[in-house]
């Protein structure tokens, strides 16, 4: 949540608020409601206990690359996550001394940075030609893509 001078604004992610220019915003915690009354600063208030329920896939596969989890960069969880991945590759060894037999390439697309670190840890590149169409819509969240498909 936040405030742009001229317009409240709340959103499900904090680059959602930077595109209507708020750089400076608030994060509403679980459990919390915003009330607007006319005339009055927006309050946001705790309507039922604090409870925090982690969902992997938010910050994995859902959540736009500038976005922020939990106060932390999707960009740093994602490129982390690929790191973190290579360190625990059963073929960590065949995949250094026989990096052309492999072929990185993220799948889904929202896996692009993770593939991306994870082959950096070996010295490769991670190949994102078979990506037939780049979008600011994500995955299966937006209506049904009709051709294009691999």
């Amino acid at each position: 949540m936040g405030d742009s001078g001229d317009y409240y604004a709340a959103a499900s992610e904090s680059c959602a608020l930077r595109k209507v220019g708020i750089a400076d915003f608030n994060i509403v915690e679980p459990g919390s409601a915003i009330l607007f009354s006319r005339g009055a600063l927006p309050e946001v208030r705790q309507i039922i206990p604090a409870k925090k329920s982690h969902c992997h896939f938010e910050a994995i596969y859902f959540m736009g690359d500038r976005s922020h989890f939990e106060n932390i960069p999707v960009y740093d969880i994602r490129s982390r996550l690929g790191i973190e991945l290579a360190k625990s590759e059963p073929l960590a060894e065949e995949i250094r001394t026989k990096p052309q037999d492999f072929v990185i390439f993220p799948a889904p697309i929202s896996a692009n940075l993770a593939a991306k670190f994870y082959a950096r840890s070996f010295g490769l590149e991670s190949e994102t030609d078979v990506l037939t169409k780049s979008s600011s819509k994500r995955g299966f969240i937006n209506s049904p893509i009709k051709g294009n498909t691999i």
